[in-house]
């Protein structure tokens, strides 16, 4: 764990999300620092919002290449990541969909 993640909050988790692939997007900064507490359904949203994407798209977000459901919050997938890797950040993979309604 590098100095610079030792002075976040305690209910805070940093989180490194990247695109699946190169015709995705990207965002501008890759790195949040979200609330423990938040849903995946909300960081869709915030991703939503900061990546460049058309109204029938959608974005669904894997983490250690599995898909999350939507009522998971941040602090199990960072619990269930522990397993794999201790650095104390939460990598996430979005990628793009085209959908309808």
């Amino acid at each position: 764990m590098t100095s610079s993640t030792r002075t976040i909050p305690p209910d805070r988790v940093p989180c490194i999300a990247t695109p699946k692939d190169d015709k995705i997007p990207t965002m501008n900064n890759e790195r949040l620092l979200l609330p423990d507490d938040l849903t995946c359904q909300q960081l869709i949203h915030v991703l939503r919002k900061r990546v460049d994407i058309k109204s029938t798209q959608g974005i669904f977000v894997f983490c250690e290449n599995r898909i999350v459901s939507g009522h998971s919050t941040v602090r199990e997938l960072m619990n269930s990541q522990r397993q794999n890797n201790n650095d104390g950040i939460l990598y996430v993979i979005y990628a793009l969909e085209n959908v309808f309604g």
